[in-house]
């Protein structure tokens, strides 16, 4: 009964009856480990792994222990434990692919993209799942890998053939490995004649950009921001789209919209730093390259061509301090 209770999202009712199993048989692992789920459910994040190390202790070849402190440690945030935990649980069984796909998210969130990619492709091995297709297509994508990236969304859009998710990061992929007009294809598809979602249309406006359309990327980033104001990509999507077409104004508001959403977002810090350069907000500019510097190290390599607006406020703060000195 508690087990349906926990697969029906009851958690309280189940945390109960876990709580009072676990008082009748104490040396029940079951019990703990079914109360440990019920409070991960509540977010009782820190309970639940007080529960668990003590059912680890008693049963330290357990992987559904060691799978659920994954859990826990997850919610906490604390990934290095959780990474641990899943890593314990490959230990125990070489082909949980579970475990694996839960290695690759935890790395993905670390910021381990090479990583990401060899796990993921060790779990499709074994087993092919959704999840880990997902984790794989973002990780080529970080990397810069786009023809990869869009095999393995390719391969997403096979095993979840109704998902606008998967038919929009792959297009997001197609896009940046230069087939603009497939992505664009493929996203008047999905966007056509039916109520979508903010992703499908950001990713149609950064489609339509690459492709030099900038009236409709333009008013599909606007399409996008009114369906998802939430999403920071989409906000981006416009302020690049709008920076293009000449108006660094409504590039700027857009770009400071999705650093508000998103304040670690590079592209949109960079976003800001370009747009501010242009309205000749040079200082300002500068102290938004610094951010994105303390962001990314590398992204003077990764985007030579915004270098320029760099060096041009850098070029006129220098010579306006110089002035005032004088």
């Amino acid at each position: 009964m508690a087990w349906g209770l926990l697969r029906l999202g009851r958690f309280e009712e189940a945390a109960l009856h876990y709580r009072d199993l676990a008082a009748e048989v104490p040396a029940d692992v079951d019990a703990l480990r079914g109360l440990a789920e019920s409070l991960i459910g509540l977010k009782r994040y820190a309970e639940a792994i007080s529960l668990l190390q003590v059912a680890a202790e008693r049963e330290p070849a357990n992987p559904d222990v060691q799978h659920l402190l994954g859990q826990a440690y997850t919610g906490r945030g604390e990934l290095q434990d959780a990474l641990a935990a899943y890593r314990r649980v490959r230990t125990l069984d070489p082909n949980d692919a579970h475990a694996l796909t839960n290695i690759a998210a935890t790395l993905f969130r670390l910021g381990h993209w090479e990583e990401v990619v060899s796990r993921s492709e060790e779990a499709l091995a074994i087993q092919p799942h959704p999840a880990t297709v997902h984790n794989l297509g973002l990780a080529l994508m970080e990397l810069g890998r786009w023809d990869e990236a869009a095999d393995a969304f390719q391969k997403l859009v096979r095993l979840q053939p109704d998902s606008s998710d998967a038919q929009s990061y792959l297009a997001l992929a197609l896009t940046e490995s230069g087939h603009h007009d497939a992505a664009i294809r493929l996203l008047d598809e999905v966007t056509r004649g039916r109520t979508t979602n903010g992703l499908a249309l950001t990713a149609l406006a950064h489609a339509l950009r690459r492709a030099g359309r900038l009236p409709e990327a333009r008013e599909a980033a606007r399409t996008a921001v009114a369906e998802a104001p939430s999403l920071p990509e989409a906000h981006r999507a416009g302020g690049w789209a709008s920076f293009d077409a000449g108006s660094a104004e409504d590039a700027l508001e857009s770009f400071q919209e999705a650093l508000r959403l998103a304040p670690a977002d590079l592209d949109a810090e960079l976003g800001q730093a370009v747009a501010l350069s242009a309205l000749e907000k040079h200082q300002a500019a500068v102290e938004s390259f610094d951010r994105a510097l303390a962001k990314s190290p590398d992204w003077p390599d990764d985007y030579p061509e915004l270098r320029r607006y760099l060096e041009t406020s850098t070029r006129a703060t220098v010579k306006r301090r110089d002035a005032e000195i004088s």
